[in-house]
């Protein structure tokens, strides 16, 4: 996806804060804003926004020390998520179409994301947004997908949203077959991106199979990921991507393009690059027409 003027503002708020929360003083703080403000006055038609998030996480890591800003607050969320959980698999169980609400609740997890919002009412999360919209006409084809693919690679993306990622994961398991699923973390901090630490605290490793993808940003940009995890992703036959910033990463590249992509539409660039609504959850087919919803 590439980089909207709207980008700029939102990418700036969030490197402010994620300064403040690793620590930095006076000085690198503002050593570090004068090179994200000069990448972004100096990004092209090509850039993408996962960029100026991996020169930040660098930067906070080269001059700070500090490779996980947001560690306090990821394990508070990933807490509190799970004080949520058994919540949440009633309503899975409770409902006429399991996996359709597994898809649902898993897209609301992605709510949680400490670069755009400081504090997050979990249960107000949980609530309200599954009274909110989700748009996800090809979730049959999904579901077929999972039904006949040998495996399935799933991007993970915020720490507790980890925990809304497991119940999809159970109901899949429970409801459709027991497919093996690989759960892609980040090696090191970005942003509130969950990385292993955080999967086993929600219980991720009780239903998939943990692997990391060698690098430390929101998103992801492939170029940066390790050799391992490129040969893994290149070889998925089914991906389901989580987040935002997986689809920025992920939207344009060609290596594999058997991925679908859930998440909550939370930006005007989102808005422009789909024509679907702020506030709206997402299920989207890598090849789906963008000029056709």
């Amino acid at each position: 996806m590439k980089i909207y003027s709207e980008c700029f503002e939102c990418l700036t708020r969030m490197s402010l804060r994620t300064l403040r929360y690793s620590g930095a003083d006076k000085r690198v703080e503002r050593d570090i804003m004068q090179r994200i403000l000069r990448s972004m006055g100096e990004a092209g038609e090509d850039s993408l926004p996962v960029d100026v998030v991996a020169l930040l996480m660098d930067e906070i890591r080269a001059q700070t020390g500090v490779d996980d800003p947001y560690e306090t607050l990821k394990k508070i969320s990933t807490r509190d998520a799970l004080i949520l959980y058994p919540r949440m698999k009633e309503f899975v169980a409770a409902s006429s179409d399991p996996f359709k609400t597994a898809i649902h609740i898993a897209a609301l997890g992605n709510a949680i994301d400490f670069g755009v919002s400081d504090t997050f009412d979990l249960e107000e999360v949980l609530d309200d947004g599954l009274k909110q919209s989700l748009y996800a006409p090809e979730i049959d084809e999904l579901h077929s997908e999972i039904e006949h693919s040998p495996w399935m690679l799933m991007m993970g993306d915020n720490a507790g949203e980890t925990v809304f990622d497991r119940v999809l994961i159970e109901t899949v398991h429970s409801e459709i077959r027991s497919i093996p699923i690989k759960y892609a973390v980040k090696s090191n901090g970005g942003l509130n991106d969950a990385m292993k630490k955080d999967a086993v605290q929600a219980g991720l490793d009780q239903c998939t199979e943990i692997v990391e993808t060698g690098d430390g940003i929101a998103g992801i940009i492939l170029k940066r990921a390790s050799d391992e995890f490129r040969t893994l992703f290149i070889s998925a036959p089914l991906i389901l991507s989580k987040g935002v910033g997986n689809y920025e990463g992920l939207s344009d590249n060609s290596l594999n393009t058997r991925i679908y992509y859930l998440f909550k539409v939370k930006c005007a660039s989102m808005v422009h690059e789909l024509g679907i609504d702020i506030g709206t959850m997402v299920l989207w087919p890598h090849s789906k027409d963008k000029n056709n919803v």
